[in-house]
């Protein structure tokens, strides 16, 4: 029998797509024609929003500024919207829990979009999976039980899961010439614990042995001084080098905290009015230490939203192939 080319198998989830509308209706030419638009959750297989739009508008109500590397594909070939998963692609969309509508107990979560889809899928194949290795070892749990199953390496246990519906039909295939050979087809509750060869390695490892499959965020490096005409100080180091998913409250909180450092190394090495006249200059308007919420970030004359990753700051407003540069100022009713 033909060994099975795993790492070409794509598993294919039938349900949603973020960032992929499904359009009906009659076409029309003209640019401010109407349109039945249905925004799509992949990561919670439900129609998000469903309403008529003018096509002018259409890109403005339904896209945001968020950049979020590529991590499926949509087919609609069969019919309905399908999701497709890669080995290649599927773990390389990492973002803040909170950015992925997930309620955590800190801002500075990470989670892996593929990999809370996959556990979330598979749940109820992990769950039989853990039930039958308990019950053929006659112990309350093994290694490869429900304390490793869907939770892995990246914290799950602190993140909620996502919550899909049991009728999504799953298919796992094998990338063929001329087409692809179908391994399976199944709903999500009909998965029986055995059928595990039916799917590719990186998905098992990932559902099953609870192995984190998350590839290291990318950086991007970005120039951070005062703006022109404000009377704060130059930071220790103006050249920096952070996570392309770092939000801009981040980047105001390393200001504050960097120059808050400065003023109190020059405290400790200067004495009476020399340390006063540095705190005052570095200081905000009482003299004290600046707050995060008098400053603002901004980049090409517009204020940055504090939520705004520097990948989306880079996509939306800098615009320019050169390296990203930043500035920040005291915002108008601090000064």
């Amino acid at each position: 029998e033909r060994e099975h080319d795993l790492e070409a198998v794509a598993a294919t989830a039938a349900s949603s797509a973020a960032a992929a509308y499904a359009r009906s209706g009659a076409a029309n030419a003209a640019a401010n024609a109407s349109l039945a638009m249905s925004a799509k959750d992949v990561m919670a297989a439900v129609v998000a929003k469903e309403r008529c739009f003018v096509l002018d508008a259409a890109e403005k109500a339904l896209l945001e500024e968020v950049v979020v590397p590529s991590w499926f594909s949509v087919d609609v070939r069969l019919g309905s919207l399908a999701i497709k998963l890669e080995a290649s692609s599927a773990y390389q969309a990492e973002l803040y829990a909170v950015d992925a509508g997930l309620a955590v107990a800190s801002d500075d979560i990470k989670v892996n979009l593929g990999e809370h889809v996959l556990r979330a899928l598979f749940a109820c194949w992990s769950e039989a999976v853990a039930r039958m290795n308990s019950e053929e070892s006659g112990a309350a749990s093994t290694t490869t039980g429900a304390g490793a199953l869907g939770v892995g390496a990246n914290a799950a246990a602190s993140v909620p899961a996502f919550v899909l519906p049991r009728d999504i039909v799953v298919f796992s295939s094998e990338e063929r010439v001329p087409v692809p050979v179908s391994m399976i087809r199944r709903k999500l509750m009909q998965i029986q614990p055995r059928e595990e060869r039916y799917f590719p390695p990186w998905v098992v490892e990932c559902v099953r042995d609870g192995k984190s499959m998350g590839k290291e965020v990318s950086k991007l490096t970005f120039m951070l001084q005062p703006a022109p005409g404000d009377s704060l100080p130059m930071l220790s180091q103006t050249r920096l080098t952070a996570p392309r998913i770092l939000r801009v409250r981040k980047v105001i909180n390393y200001v504050v905290r960097d120059m808050s450092e400065q003023a109190a190394s020059s405290s400790s090495s200067t004495t009476g009015g020399g340390a006063n006249s540095h705190q005052g200059r570095s200081g905000g308007g009482s003299g004290g230490p600046l707050e995060e919420s008098e400053l603002e970030i901004v980049c090409n004359n517009r204020v940055l939203p504090l939520d705004m990753s520097l990948a989306a700051v880079r996509h939306f407003v800098w615009r320019s192939p050169e390296e990203l540069e930043l500035l920040y100022r005291r915002t108008p009713t601090s000064q």
